[in-house]
């Protein structure tokens, strides 16, 4: 007899390992584009956006909420040295969209 398991809100553990399998290759593809902030290529790391987000405090918003910046860009924002209104709420937005679109388009071939 197969027995499957879930989780409490009904989702199988298989899927749930290939969401997350998923999204930490999202997240190793936009951390390969450049850095949003000063343009180095490849960023290396990939930001999460928290403006707009429905979350509560201390969670990390979702893997797709993210942009790429470099290392030296990144500790900047975590110490509060830049900001969404430096960067450029709009821009950073866009920037979102436009990586989500392209995604979706690479993973449809």
């Amino acid at each position: 007899m197969k027995v499957k398991i879930m989780t409490k809100t009904g989702h199988k553990i298989k899927d749930l390992n290939r969401r997350k399998a998923i999204r930490e290759q999202y997240l190793e593809w936009v951390s390969a584009k450049s850095c949003l902030i000063c343009g180095k290529t490849p960023a290396g790391q990939a930001h999460h956006v928290r403006f707009g987000h429905a979350a509560g405090m201390g969670m990390k918003p979702d893997d797709y909420r993210s942009i790429p910046v470099c290392a030296k860009c990144h500790d900047k924002i975590h110490n509060w040295k830049l900001d969404a209104n430096d960067i450029g709420r709009e821009e950073i937005l866009e920037c979102m969209l436009y990586l989500l679109i392209e995604w979706i388009a690479k993973e449809r071939k």
